[in-house]
């Protein structure tokens, strides 16, 4: 790709980045062809990150101008600190993993999982045009068991799943390797000292984590996990089972709310305790109880102000 590519949008960026009012993500993907073309390519994101993105693609577009998901991304702005070991479990295109690598700077490492050798591919190349060598990345699936599994791509990179009877469609079947994190971490691929993972993996979050007893148990690690319960219906599992294992492994679970206004398109988040009647699509940010000050009167107000201070 061309340096005029990767320059490509970056005014139209830099303009919008403090817009918050309503309607501006609408605007931003209305607007697409115009700024950034009709053809994916190199874009060049905030912090010298570089990714290959296609326009077209509403969530890709977000990418680009910094809001896809910001509700997830503040939660790891707060959490994540220099010189630590991240988890990016469900890396996609590896929006995250990028944003996280800046975070832990180069005194740190993130380790990425991605499966889909689509989205494998355009997260491989996004790691070498951004020159972030503290990035480890493996083309397999965090599972319960280590081997092969059927896993099935779909047409809408991000959504491929280890999950066979979803409501998706046109899903390609493909075989992909399969390991538990607690085999990788026995193995010194991965060291033991994880300060937070975030889990994606569109409704396999439970055998991602059956798959990782000895790691919440010693490492413990903060968790920040997304939560499709329609996704996990299909599993066969549910959102009360996750908290219900967490709980087993003295995790404490908030839900992220997001806390919008009519004029703001950038909501402000607000963490507010579950358990496990838990029924929604959401994400969580799963903390291990000895993190929270002894004898707080509100659990919550600790870990809600991380998320909510400026």
């Amino acid at each position: 790709m061309s340096e005029t590519a990767i320059r490509k949008g970056s005014w139209v960026r830099k303009v919008t980045s403090s817009w918050e009012f309503r309607g501006v993500p609408r605007l931003l993907y209305a607007t697409r062809e115009w700024a950034l073309g009709k053809e994916p390519g190199v874009f060049e994101l905030e912090n010298s990150i570089r990714m290959v993105l296609d326009p077209s693609d509403y969530f890709q577009c977000m990418m680009y101008y910094g809001r896809f998901c910001p509700e997830v991304f503040q939660a790891l702005q707060k959490f994540v600190r220099p010189g630590d070991t991240v988890l990016d479990i469900g890396a996609q295109l590896g929006y995250f993993s990028l944003h996280v690598a800046r975070l832990v700077s180069s005194t740190g490492r993130v380790y990425c999982f991605e499966p889909d050798p689509r989205s494998f591919a355009r997260l491989d190349d996004a790691v070498r045009l951004s020159q972030i060598d503290w990035i480890k990345s493996f083309q397999t699936a965090l599972s319960a068991r280590e081997g092969t599994m059927d896993f099935y791509l779909s047409p809408t990179l991000g959504w491929s799943t280890g999950v066979k009877n979803s409501h998706l469609g046109n899903l390609q079947q493909v075989s992909v390797g399969t390991v538990p994190l607690d085999v990788l971490v026995g193995r010194g691929e991965i060291p033991s000292r994880i300060r937070l993972a975030k889990i994606d993996v569109e409704g396999f979050e439970m055998e991602v984590l059956r798959g990782m007893p000895n790691v919440l148990a010693k490492s413990r690690p903060i968790l920040v996990l997304e939560v499709n319960v329609q996704m996990l219906h299909a599993q066969g599992t549910s959102p009360s089972e996750i908290v219900r294992f967490l709980e087993s492994f003295e995790y404490r679970v908030s839900r992220i709310d997001k806390d919008l206004r009519w004029w703001r398109s950038r909501p402000r988040m607000r963490l507010c305790p579950t358990d496990a009647s838990l029924l929604v699509d959401c994400d969580l940010v799963c903390t291990p109880s000895e993190l929270l000050a002894v004898g707080e009167p509100n659990p919550g107000s600790k870990l809600q102000h991380m998320l909510t201070r400026d």
